[in-house]
């Protein structure tokens, strides 16, 4: 089974995920690109088109996946759904798209993850899969230094042109 190109992007409640996710979505589609969404709680899940994965699907995602431990909702085209999973490897390896964009699950799977940086909060460690390092408004400048410091690139959430660029160049790799 040939997986799906994957991206995280991971990061801080608050820090700017979903807003990113939802600028990196609208570039895909665009280009005529299938995008799945996938979107990591651990909140109670519902099953109403509504938060984060309404923006999602606004934005152009089919379908998006709300998910915690095991269970999960799909919002589709062809309406919502509740099941259970074994693993975000099945999950995503079963998804029929150009591309999966993951929001959170910093602690799985392996594919390469977008840091949304947020002012200092972030620990390098739980980041090992890190290829680069978004921020936004005051906090640039801060995660411009943590990226240098990590030998990341670093792209402001306003460089979605460039940090698609970027994402193109790693998934072909």
């Amino acid at each position: 089974m040939e997986i799906t190109p994957t991206v995280g992007i991971v990061g801080f409640s608050g820090s700017g995920k979903t807003t990113l996710a939802v600028r990196l979505v609208r570039r895909l589609v665009d280009e005529k690109m299938r995008v799945a969404a996938i979107k990591h709680t651990h909140h109670a899940l519902n099953s109403d088109r509504r938060g984060d994965t309404a923006l999602l699907a606004e934005a152009g995602a089919d379908p998006v996946f709300l998910c915690r431990s095991g269970e999960a909702v799909e919002f589709s085209g062809d309406g919502v759904r509740r099941f259970t999973y074994q693993d975000i490897e099945g999950l995503r390896g079963s998804l029929r798209a150009d591309v999966v964009l993951i929001e959170g699950l910093k602690g799985s799977g392996a594919w390469p993850r977008i840091v949304v940086w947020n002012s200092g909060k972030e620990e390098w460690d739980d980041w090992q899969q890190g290829v680069a390092v978004v921020a936004h408004g005051k906090a640039v400048e801060s995660g411009r230094r943590a990226a240098e410091a990590q030998g990341l690139p670093f792209f402001s959430s306003d460089q979605i042109e460039e940090l698609r660029g970027f994402l193109g160049r790693i998934s072909t790799a």
